[in-house]
């Protein structure tokens, strides 16, 4: 249960508004409302925080940045940085799960409304993925955090290149294949394995 309260000026905002914004879009209740306003508030119509079909510039959007935050993910391992490894690690699991949401809509027959920052994912994700997806986590050391890129990396490839195929989009194998050597070169030239 997750209860707001809200200033008199807000209410009248709410009461004006011909829908509602997307926190109470897929209901609410009134506990208390001295104004009288609440009841002018727009009915909820259940459809907040419906996932659209990609097109093919945020697919390629996802594509780029996820590869992006790898880049980085992996040079900041390669200096044993794993405090801005783990933050860019944050960034590219966002993008993740903007593709693991893709690749489930695609099997939905029916309109799909993930919750905020993956929230419950496991009630939609498959078995597999989600299995998957555990080994993408790491602790925080660097051998560990190499582990988790490479199948967090696994996992995007899999997922990316299916929802290309679906949507009719191309995967960028080019990008793919100059990243991947990149972070395997990297994670193989480890200092520490020579000392």
């Amino acid at each position: 249960v997750d209860f707001s309260f809200h200033p008199a000026e807000l209410l009248y905002k709410l009461a004006a508004e011909a829908t509602l914004p997307d926190a109470y879009k897929n209901g609410y209740k009134i506990l208390l409302d001295k104004t009288g306003l609440a009841a002018k508030f727009p009915i909820p119509d259940f459809s907040a925080y419906q996932l659209s079909a990609p097109d093919k510039k945020s697919f390629q959007n996802n594509e780029n940045e996820f590869w992006f935050e790898c880049y980085h993910i992996a040079k900041y391992l390669k200096r044993n940085d794993l405090w801005s490894a783990k933050v860019r690690d944050k960034d590219a699991k966002a993008f993740l799960l903007e593709m693991l949401q893709w690749h489930h809509l695609n099997k939905q027959h029916t309109a799909f409304h993930p919750k905020l920052y993956g929230r419950e994912m496991q009630s939609w994700l498959d078995e597999t993925l989600w299995n998957m997806l555990c080994n993408c986590f790491s602790n925080f050391d660097e051998a560990s955090s190499w582990r988790a890129l490479d199948h967090m990396i696994n996992l995007y490839r899999r997922i990316a290149k299916e929802v290309a195929d679906t949507f009719m989009f191309t995967y960028d194998e080019n990008l793919d294949a100059h990243m991947s050597s990149f972070i395997k070169t990297l994670m193989n030239n480890n200092p520490k394995d020579q000392q």
